[in-house]
This record gives C-alpha cells, sequence and structure tokens, in this order.
C-alpha cells in the first residue's frame, strides 16, 4: 500500500498532465512530459502491486533516467521543474545513492544551457529551473558538514555560485533566491556547514574588488545584504567589507553600508564585542572614506552608526556609554553637512534619545546644533527634544538657553524660518517644563518707554497659546510673576507720560497677560490654595470698563479650572471652588444684568471688536459650567430670584424688555442642567406663556424653546412622564399658530423629543402624530437647513412610533389633498423620506405600488414645486421597487414625467436619470413604447449612451466604467444629477434643428447645493449681459451670447464664437427645446479639444483641413467629403490650413462695412457730440452755442438700470478715452482742450 507520500508525487504529475487543453504552449509541453513520465512509471508497476498509483521513488528513477538521455534535450526544462517537485517526497536514501549521478547531470545541462548555439530564451529559463532543482536536492539532505563538504554537493553549490556572475538578471536572481533559501534552512537548524562553505567564496570575491573590477562584486551585492543576516558567523566578512570603503566609490560604498545596515537590523542576537568592534571601525575608518558629495552614502552611514549603537546599548549597556559621545559627536557633525544627511541625522538622534540612549551627560554635546542656522528647521525642534526628556537637568539647562539665543538671533537677522523653528521648539518646552521654569529661564524684562520690551512679545505670544494649557503651572505663580505685569503696563499706560502709540501698546500687554489666565488654570496645581485670591482679582477686572476684553479670558479661565477640576476627578479642587460659590455666581449674575443694560451694551460695542452678544454668552456659559461644582441649595436660592425677575419682565412689553427677558432665559437656560424637580415645573409653567404668545419679540419665543429644549434633554422624565405628557402635548399643539420663523428648529427638536417618548402602539398617545405632522411636513420646505433636518428627524420618529407603517402612510396621503402646492409638495417629500428610510421592509413594498400610482396623479399639476417633489418620489421609487412590482407602471411612469420634459419647468436632468434606469431594467424598446414622438430623440441619445458604456466596460476586461449605485443623502439624492452617466451633459433639440450635447448640467453629491446656486447666478448674470449687448455684431466676447439666425453672416472663425452660439428659428419666439420637423439625426459635436464641430455647405479643397470625427461612435465612415462635420479651429490655425470661401470673405467686408457705419452713427448722436472739433482733439464752442461743452448732460433713470448700463458706457466711450501707455489725457502733442464735466 502505498504511503500519502508517493500519492502526492502522483496527483501532482496528474495535474500537470490535465492542463493540456490550456491555450500556452510551455504548459502544453508540461504536461506531455508529465503525461509520458506518468506513463512510463505505470509500465514498470509490478503486477501483484495493490496500488494504481506510481510510488515516488519510481517517479524520481524515471525523471532520473530521462535527464540522462541525451535524446532528452529538448525536454531538459520540463523535466526538471518536475524533478524539483519530486526530490522533496522521496525516500532520503534513493536521492543520497543517486546523489553523484544527479551531480553530473545537472553540470552536463548547465554546460549546454551555456552554450552559444543554445537560445538565449530557453537557456535563461534552463539555468533558472536547474537552480532550483539544486534548491529541491541540497534542501532535501541533511544540514550537516559531511552533506556540504560531499564532491556532489560541492559540484551543485558550484553551478549556483557560477550563475553569481551571469550576464543576465534572471539568472543571477535565480540563483541568489535558490542560495538564500538553502542557508536560511541550515541557519534555522544551527548549522553553519554552509556559511562555511560560502564565506570562503564571498571573502575571494571582496578581496578581488578593485577601481576597475568591481563588476563580480556588485553582482554579488543583492545576495550578501540578504544572506550576511543568515551567515554563521558573519564576523570573518565584516573587516574585507569596510576595506573596500577605501575606493571611495559610491555605488561600492553604498552597497556595503545597506549590507552591514541589515545585518544589524536582522535582530539583537549579535554577540556584543562583534558590534562593538563594528561600531569602532566604523567610527575610526569609514567616516574618512565616504564621498562628500553622495548624501545618501552619508545617510546610509548614518543610519548604520545609529543602529550600531542602539545595538549595543541594548547588550552592553557600559560599552555604549563609552563610545555615544563619539557618535554623538559625529551625528552632529553630519548635521552641518547637507538637508538630506541633516533629516536623517537628527532622525536617527531622536531615536536613540527615545531608546533612552542619550544619557543626561550627553547633552553638551548637541549644544553646536544650535548654531547650523541653516538647519534650524530640523535641529532646533529635536534640542527641544532633547531638553523635555531632562527638564530637571542641570545639563539641559544650557540646550534651553542655546534654545533662546537662536530665537534672537531670527529676529536680529530677519530669517522667518528660524524664527518659526524656535518659537515651534519652545513651544515645545514650554508645554513640557510649565510657565515658571520657562520664565525663569528668560524673564520677561522692560525697555525705554514699554513695561515689556517688545523684542519679547513673542513669549507672551506663546503663553497664550492652546498649546500652553498643557503645561503644569500654579494660579500663585500667574498671580504673583504676570498679573504684576499687568499693573505695571496698566500704570504706564495711564500715567500720562507715554505718547498714545505707547499707551495703547500697554493695555494691549494687559490684555495679552490675561489672555495667558486660561492656560494656567487649565493646568494650576493649587486650584485650593490659589483660586480663591486669584478669582476675586479676576472677577474684578471683569468689571474695568478700559479693558473689555478681559470678560471673555476671565470667564474663559474660570470654565477651564472647573472642568479640570471635575475631569479630573479633584476632590480638593472641587471643594475649593464650592466654598467660592457665593462669591463667583453673584459676580457672574451681575455681570449678565449689566450687559442687559442697552446703554451698556452700546458702549461696549464701540470701546473693543466684541460685541455685547458675544460677552453675554461667555457669561453665561461660564455660569452653566460653574454650577456643576454649586450646591443644590443654593442654585434653588438663585434660580428663585431669576424667577421673580422673569415673572416681573413678563408683566410689561417692549424692545428693552424683550432684551431683559432674552438674558434672563439664558440664565435659566444656563441652569437648567442642575435643577431639581420642583424647579423645573416652576421654569416650565413660567417658559410656556412665552411660548404660547406671540406678544413678545421672535428672541424671547427662541429662548423660549431653547430652554424647553434643555429641560427635554436633561430632565425629561419630569416634562413627559406620568401626565405630564399630555399637558405637554396639549401644550405644543395649542402653540402651533404662535411659532414663530426663527423658532421653527427648537420648536421641532422639543416635538422630537416628545414623539420619541411615546409608547410605541398606544394609540391614546400616538394620537398626538396626526394633529402635528402637517407642521412637521411644512417644515421640510423650509430654507433653513438645520429646520428641514431636525423635520426629518422628527418624521421618523413619529413613523418609528406609529406601529403601522400603512396608518402612517395613509396620514401622510393626507397631505396630497391640501389646498395649496407647498403642502402638497411637502407630503411628497415627507412620504419619499419615509420611503426611502423603510424601502427595505416588506410592509413598504407592499404598498409602494399603490403609492406611485397615487403620486403619479400629482403630474396633472401645474405647480413647479410639486412637480420637482412627485420627480424626486418617482426617482426613489424606481430604486426601491422590484423590476416585478414596477413593470405595469413603466407607461404610466414614462408618460408623466415626459409632460414635463419641455419648457422652463422642465426637470430633464432627473427625468433622464430615471429613464436610464427603467431602459437598463427593462430594455430600450420596452421604455420607447411609452415615450412621445417628439421625444424619440432623447431615447436615440440614452441608447448611444448606454452602448458607449458598454464598450468601454469591455475595454476595461467588464469593469464598470462609472457607479451607479447611490450612496449618501436624502435630500443630496433629490437634488443631484450625478448618476448621469453621460458626463452631466444633456441632449437638447433647439429650434433650428440642430440637436445640441449640454455641458456642465450635472453636480456632485458633495457641491449639489453650491453648485445650484451657481448656476442661478451664472444664469442672471448671462441674461443680464445678453440683454446689454447687440446680437448684430459678428464678433463676441468672453461672457456673450450671440444668436444666430437665418439669412446673417457671422465671424463663425472667431475662436469664442463656439462657446456663445444660439440657434433660434426666425418663425418662433423665445428659446425651447421642442424637436423641430426638419430637425437632421445628427447630435452636436466637440472635438477632442473641446472645439465645436458643425456641419455646413462650405466645401473644403483636397489638401486642406482635416475632417471631424463621427460622434456617434457607430463606426460608419462617411464616403464623400462634403457629407463630413467640419471642424472648426482657432483663427491661426484657420489662416494657415482652411481656404474660405469667396461668399464668406464678401460677407464678412459687408458686416466690417455695416460696423463701420454705425459706429459713425451712433458718434454723431452721442451727448456732446456737437461740441466735438473736426480738425484737432478736442472741445469747441461754436456760435450760437448758448452752453459751455458738456457742461450739462441730461440724465435719464432708465438709461443706468442693470440692463441699459452697458449701452450708456459705450456711448460715453466717444467722450472719454481710455489711458495709453503715455498716460491719460495724453495725445500725441500732450496738450489740447480738457473736455467739461
Amino acid at each position: 500500500m502505498d504511503s500519502p507520500t508517493d500519492t502526492t508525487v502522483h496527483n501532482i504529475f496528474q495535474a500537470f498532465s490535465l492542463t493540456s487543453h490550456q491555450k500556452d504552449p510551455s504548459r502544453i509541453k508540461l504536461a506531455a512530459v508529465s503525461a509520458a513520465i506518468t506513463e512510463t512509471c505505470l509500465e514498470t508497476l509490478p503486477a501483484s502491486s495493490s496500488s494504481p498509483a506510481p510510488s515516488a521513488a519510481a517517479y524520481f528513477a524515471a525523471l532520473l533516467s530521462s535527464l540522462s538521455s541525451p535524446s532528452s534535450s529538448p525536454h531538459f526544462l520540463d523535466l526538471l521543474k518536475l524533478l524539483s517537485l519530486t526530490v522533496p517526497h522521496s525516500p532520503l536514501s534513493l536521492v543520497t545513492s543517486n546523489l553523484p549521478a544527479l551531480a553530473k547531470i545537472l553540470s552536463s545541462i548547465a554546460g549546454i544551457a551555456s552554450s552559444p548555439a543554445d537560445p538565449a530564451d530557453s537557456s535563461n529559463a534552463l539555468l533558472r529551473s536547474l537552480a532550483a532543482a539544486v534548491e529541491a536536492t541540497v534542501s532535501s539532505l541533511p544540514q550537516t558538514r559531511a552533506t556540504y563538504s560531499s564532491p556532489a554537493v560541492t559540484a551543485m553549490l558550484k553551478l549556483l555560485l557560477l550563475q553569481f556572475d551571469d550576464r543576465r538578471p534572471k539568472v543571477r536572481k535565480a540563483a541568489h533566491s535558490s542560495l538564500l533559501s538553502l542557508l536560511s534552512r541550515s541557519a534555522s537548524e544551527g548549522s553553519p556547514a554552509l556559511s562555511e562553505r560560502l564565506c570562503p567564496y564571498l571573502a575571494q570575491v571582496v578581496e578581488a574588488t578593485s577601481a576597475d573590477n568591481t563588476l563580480p562584486l556588485l553582482h554579488v551585492f543583492p545576495f550578501l545584504s540578504q544572506a550576511l543576516p543568515l551567515l554563521l558567523p558573519p564576523g570573518p566578512l565584516v573587516a574585507p567589507l569596510l576595506s573596500l570603503t577605501a575606493l571611495k566609490l559610491p555605488p561600492v560604498t553604498s552597497q556595503v553600508l545597506s549590507s552591514l545596515l541589515s545585518l544589524l537590523e536582522s535582530g539583537p542576537d549579535l554577540p556584543a564585542p562583534f558590534t562593538a568592534s563594528l561600531l569602532a571601525t566604523l567610527l575610526k575608518t569609514t567616516s574618512s572614506h565616504l564621498p562628500k558629495a553622495d548624501p545618501a552614502c552619508q545617510s546610509s552611514y548614518v543610519r548604520l552608526i545609529s543602529a550600531a549603537l542602539a545595538l549595543l546599548s541594548s547588550a552592553d549597556p557600559a560599552s555604549a556609554a563609552r563610545i555615544s559621545p563619539a557618535v554623538f559627536h559625529l551625528l552632529v557633525v553630519y548635521c552641518s553637512q547637507g538637508t538630506e544627511t541633516v533629516a536623517v541625522a537628527t532622525a536617527e538622534l531622536r531615536k536613540l534619545a527615545s531608546l533612552s540612549c542619550v544619557p543626561a551627560s550627553s547633552l553638551p554635546a548637541f549644544r553646536k546644533l544650535a548654531s547650523f542656522t541653516a538647519s534650524h528647521a530640523t535641529v532646533l525642534p529635536f534640542l527641544a527634544f532633547l531638553y523635555c526628556l531632562h527638564p530637571s537637568s542641570p545639563e539641559a539647562a544650557p540646550l534651553l538657553a542655546d534654545l533662546f539665543s537662536a530665537r534672537s538671533q531670527a529676529d536680529a537677522s530677519g530669517n522667518k524660518a528660524s524664527k518659526t523653528a524656535a518659537t515651534d521648539a519652545l513651544s515645545q518646552v514650554l508645554a513640557a517644563a510649565g510657565p515658571e521654569a520657562f520664565l525663569a529661564a528668560h524673564p520677561l524684562r522692560s525697555a525705554p518707554g514699554a513695561p515689556v520690551d517688545p523684542a519679547q512679545l513673542w513669549v507672551l505670544d506663546l503663553l497664550k497659546a492652546p498649546a500652553a494649557a498643557a503645561a503644569p503651572s500654579t494660579l500663585a505663580f500667574f498671580a504673583s510673576a504676570l498679573l504684576p505685569l499687568a499693573r505695571k503696563c496698566d500704570a504706564h499706560a495711564n500715567s500720562g507720560t507715554s505718547t498714545a502709540l505707547e499707551a495703547n501698546a500697554s493695555r494691549q500687554r494687559v490684555l495679552d497677560v490675561w489672555a495667558a489666565f486660561p492656560q494656567f488654570c487649565a493646568g494650576a496645581k493649587d486650584v485650593g490654595e490659589s483660586f480663591p485670591g486669584v478669582a476675586k482679582m479676576a472677577l474684578k477686572a471683569c468689571t474695568d470698563k478700559r479693558y473689555p476684553g478681559l470678560l471673555l479670558s476671565v470667564c474663559s479661565g474660570i470654565r477651564a479650572v472647573v472642568d479640570s477640576a471635575v475631569e479630573g476627578g479633584d476632590e480638593e479642587a472641587t471643594a475649593a471652588l464650592c466654598s467660592l460659590e457665593a462669591k463667583v455666581m453673584p459676580a457672574l449674575f451681575n455681570l449678565v444684568e449689566a450687559l442687559s443694560d442697552p446703554a451698556a451694551a452700546d458702549a461696549a460695542d464701540t470701546q473693543s471688536n466684541i460685541s455685547a452678544a458675544q460677552k453675554l454668552s461667555a457669561v453665561t456659559t461660564t455660569i452653566a459650567v460653574y454650577s456643576k461644582v454649586c450646591t443644590a441649595g443654593f442654585l434653588g436660592s438663585l434660580f428663585k430670584k431669576v424667577m421673580q425677575k422673569l415673572l416681573l419682565a413678563t408683566q410689561t412689553q417692549g424692545p428693552e424688555n424683550d432684551a431683559k427677558l432674552t438674558n434672563l432665559l439664558d440664565l435659566c437656560h444656563a441652569m437648567a442642567p442642575t435643577l431639581d424637580g420642583g424647579s423645573v415645573s416652576l421654569l416650565v409653567r413660567a417658559v410656556k406663556p412665552m411660548i404660547r404668545s406671540d406678544a413678545h419679540g421672535a428672541l424671547v419665543q427662541k429662548r423660549g424653546y431653547k430652554v424647553l429644549l434643555s429641560l427635554f434633554e436633561h430632565h425629561s422624565a419630569a416634562i413627559v412622564g406620568g401626565e405630564g405628557l399630555e399637558a405637554t402635548c396639549e401644550f405644543l399643539t395649542g402653540s402651533m399658530m404662535t411659532v414663530h420663523v426663527s423658532a421653527r428648529n427648537m420648536r421641532l427638536q422639543c416635538l422630537t423629543h416628545v414623539v420619541k417618548s411615546l409608547e410605541t402602539g398606544n394609540k391614546e398617545q400616538t394620537d398626538i402624530i396626526p394633529t402635528v405632522i402637517g407642521e412637521v411636513m411644512l417644515c421640510l420646505k423650509d430654507s433653513n437647513k438645520k429646520t428641514r433636518e431636525s423635520g426629518y428627524e422628527c418624521l421618523l420618529a413619529m413613523c418609528e412610533k406609529r406601529a403601522d407603517m400603512n396608518d402612517f402612510y395613509q396620514i401622510i396621503l393626507g397631505g396630497y389633498a391640501a389646498q395649496t402646492p407647498h403642502m402638497r409638495s411637502a407630503a411628497v417629500m415627507a412620504l419619499s423620506r419615509v420611503v426611502f428610510e423603510y424601502a427595505r421592509e416588506d410592509s413598504t413594498a407592499t404598498v409602494l405600488p399603490s403609492l406611485l400610482k397615487t403620486t403619479l396623479m400629482l403630474f396633472r399639476e401645474k405647480a413647479r414645486e410639486v412637480i420637482k417633489s412627485a420627480v424626486g418620489f418617482v426617482r426613489i421609487c424606481v430604486a426601491a421597487m422590484t423590476p416585478e412590482e414596477l413593470q405595469p407602471l413603466v407607461g404610466d411612469v414614462v408618460e408623466g414625467l415626459m409632460k414635463w420634459n419641455h419648457g422652463k419647468d422642465r426637470f430633464r436632468a432627473k427625468i433622464k436619470i430615471i429613464l436610464k434606469k427603467l431602459v437598463m431594467r427593462y430594455g430600450f424598446e420596452h421604455v420607447k413604447q411609452f415615450v412621445p414622438k417628439e421625444d424619440e430623440r432623447l431615447m436615440t441619445h440614452i441608447r448611444k449612451i448606454a452602448e458607449r458604456q458598454q464598450r468601454k466596460k469591455e475595454k476595461n476586461g467588464g469593469q464598470t466604467v462609472r457607479g451607479s449605485v447611490y450612496e449618501g443623502d436624502f435630500e443630496d439624492m433629490l437634488d443631484s444629477d450625478e448618476e448621469d452617466s453621460d458626463g452631466a451633459r444633456t441632449l437638447m433639440t433647439g429650434m433650428t434643428g440642430f440637436t445640441q450635447m449640454t455641458a456642465g448640467s450635472g453636480k456632485s453629491l458633495k457641491n449639489a447645493a453650491v453648485e445650484k446656486s451657481e448656476r442661478q447666478s451664472m444664469k442672471s448674470k448671462a441674461e443680464s449681459m445678453a440683454s446689454a449687448k447687440s446680437s448684430k455684431s459678428g464678433k463676441v466676447g468672453e461672457g456673450d451670447g450671440v444668436l444666430v439666425r437665418e439669412g446673417q453672416d457671422y465671424d463663425m472663425l472667431d475662436a469664442s464664437m463656439a462657446k456663445n452660439l444660439k440657434y433660434q428659428d426666425e418663425n418662433r419666439r423665445g428659446y425651447n427645446e421642442d424637436e423641430s420637423d426638419d430637425s437632421d439625426d445628427e447630435m452636436m459635436e466637440f472635438d477632442d479639444k473641446g472645439r465645436l464641430v458643425v456641419g455646413g455647405e462650405w466645401g473644403v479643397e483636397e489638401g486642406f483641413g482635416e475632417t471631424a470625427g463621427d460622434s456617434d461612435e457607430d463606426g460608419k465612415e462617411h464616403a464623400k467629403l462634403n457629407k463630413k462635420m467640419t471642424q472648426f479651429m482657432s483663427a491661426a490655425e484657420d489662416a494657415k490650413e482652411i481656404k474660405r470661401p469667396m461668399k464668406y470673405e464678401k460677407a464678412q467686408e459687408k458686416m466690417k462695412e455695416q460696423d463701420k457705419k454705425r459706429r459713425k452713427t451712433d458718434a454723431a448722436n452721442a451727448p456732446g457730440a456737437k461740441f466735438k472739433s473736426k480738425k484737432a482733439g478736442g472741445d469747441v464752442r461754436k456760435k450760437g452755442d448758448k452752453l459751455e461743452p458738456y457742461a450739462y448732460i441730461p440724465l435719464d433713470g432708465k438709461a443706468y438700470t442693470k440692463k441699459m448700463r452697458g449701452g450708456e458706457v459705450e456711448k460715453m466711450s466717444h467722450v472719454v478715452k481710455r489711458a495709453g501707455k503715455g498716460g491719460a489725457g495724453k495725445g500725441k502733442g500732450g496738450g489740447g482742450n480738457k473736455r467739461k464735466r
């Protein structure tokens, strides 16, 4: 019975034999050889064998016999491939006994492959198969010294080594791969046998290398760089390799360094003495041998010594500490070389520092880096990194001094790159060491006429930067070091001895100092001890009218200290903040009351760029944050006082009172998250009258809804729990008629919270949905995007709570019977969104056909907004319904859509997308039968586009050219034309019968709204420009439109004419896209440069011009030249290639004469033309003139409208000429009478 191995070999041969049906000749040949070997093995199979499969030994013997036969030379390639697969499964004793014969056979085959008579391509493949056979054979043997010392194995290895110097890269690569595989196998078993055989050969190649003989070494290097980590041991080759750097040949040096780097990066298994010796050799000899002009070699060298030091530090820290100063010195030297070397050197230094290979005692060695000005962008951040590793070490202080010095030198020299690098580095130091250590190393000093030296203003900028918030700090230091500086600046500003400019600068320094207050609060470690005193000064500073900007800084600092204490879980800081509630909260409330005064608000607005609304927002936000650390009793007493003021304010009306109400409601909103149950009920009762009534301003109502929304978010159970739900629903439905437009978004969010609190399927609770759904649907048409989003969210929440989907659809369909088109359109949009969201559910799929049939009836409407919504719903249904469900309604869908495919209210792009989807599902002919005859051209265009896409798909190997599956937002889907597969171009039939392809009609999903507004803007601009320009002109400018009529001549060779063509029939008014009876069957074409290709009657002589390609891509060629479309080129090209007919030349001359006469007439009729001199420039006063030249020009209001403005400017061109090179008003004589205005 055969073993599993024997069966495996037989299966391999059988698999190769079954590939004879393939078209590849090499596969067919291999299959034939495999079948022949299998047949030979079957013939030698004993009749008494119980298995029909020959053994692996039989296959090995048959292959060996075939290879030894000279007549098998044409099949050596296939036989060697099969041998490589058979040897690993053959008995070891059989392979060992036949090893000499196999070595002899392989040597003879190598000789045949190297003979000149053999073709290059076959010998190449044969040598690669030979290398694979050697690898398979030697790999199957024991990896011992006895194996590799045997003559047969030595001969096989020699075959591989001979291929190392082959001129063919593929052969060398195959030999390298085979020998690397053997070396990996030997190294995995811990046997140095193969390494001992290879090292002498590799050392011989290295020693034989000279400046004139480097090719053998370069052939060996790809193998050596991978083999060096596998050699056991690698030491004997390191010294010869390093000696090659003395040749100073960049290719050789680079390969040597790369090979050694691969050795060091292979792992930490190298012995420490070997690594130390290698590093010492690199530092002593190699550095002087590097080519100075080759940054690649220098970068490799830097990486090599860095990797060696990192490896030595992990194996022998003591040895690494002794040698690291030399390494650091060398790396510092390389930081002054070039840009690439600096980047590599600093990266390696940073890597060594992160591996703790840079002790604090080595920091002075890096001080020289700060002097490399050209490398500041790289070295200064590294110095900051080193300082951050040892911020408290005395050796790190000089590094910080060097950074400050670099910043000062950059200021003096004006080097922006160095200034930016030094500032970023010092910001890193500030975040790590803190402001106290930072200012201790670089204290702020004064200057003559300024409390703070202007050269040190960047320090204040760093202290108030957001990065400083992460630095450890103390409020005591802020109070003792920075606040005195602020007082000093304030005293200098008010001293009376400083100039106005100096006083303003000093006031700005006060603001800069306080701007650092939030950063100190965020990282403060002494809140309990120092915050009470600092808070008193900060709150007092808020009331200083001379510095309105202090309020924002102080509020931001208070919020920062509270957030730091609460989020960090600092109980001591929280208790300290809570003990100050009686001082901080009343002060903040007083600020709100002071800012509520309109006079004070106006004064604040005029004194600073910060508005009173911004200040109020900052204070109320601070109150909300500080409420987190206050006691419930204290908040309750404060809230009662606010409620008293709120109730008193509701008794009166007026703008001033509305402003007061708004501020009080802001206070209630700030305190809402921390209120108890009783306070919540009181606040709800107080807010309801403001929401239900419109007696107060819109802002008051909006704030009321905002407060109510905050209560829903934080106290939902207290409002809608139990009996509160019914009262809340009644209140919201009762206030429907008084809601202001600006409050819709907040109201919808409140409704959403109420709906989400309903019990699913509870009819008594869900009865509120039909009451408010009309309001929600109308909000879907709101101009505010946030309101629309809130409306959709509320609608979907209703759908979830209304268990019966059919019932919910009926509620929405009730909007179809509304009296206004606006409401009917909103109902369609609501239905579209629900179907879009639940299309995959069975409850929606079953009613979708009836919903579509009902919606199709709306195409009889005349309101554009209803039709637009209906088209969007149809688009969603076509994508959601199965082909079987949609097929009976295809006719109705197409009939309804095509009613709106013409005229100014058309939705051509969206309709075309729907038609394409229908064609994809049901075929062109099925959809075409429902399309009106006048729109068959559109279907033809869709068919051609589909065929073009199919050809592109086939050309790309069956891959889809453009995706058609929509993924995105609901509103973007309704508004976008992204699925238009013809590149956002729409087929149009003009009044002249030409079929045009409009460009740019499609919109991307991301830019749908932006492009819509841009398109409307461009449309209005084009209309105004077209009305101001004359259509009789033969040339057009950028943005003009030219109306082409029959019987008129135009300069069609003008380069800008092709962009501004408009065709119109004289017998029709306006521009419509309905198809003409005599229209041709060709589409408008554009060449590959985007130029227009127009058919005409002008002949083109032979030898001139080129014919345009067929844009419909049918592959048909026209027989005659006069039937082809003529390609319009630019004027320069036309002058060289196109010979224009005489008729065109005459027409052009006629147009020039007409234009000249028109200009004369216009000039004679221009205002003030009678004052023009006929003999010279300037104006003259003739006899009988009562008025001076241009003393009076009649004004006409109609002449200066947007439409007529261009014509008036043209008239005045006869009066004032544009300035030339000589300046305005200068003629040849440099003088003349100036015209009076």
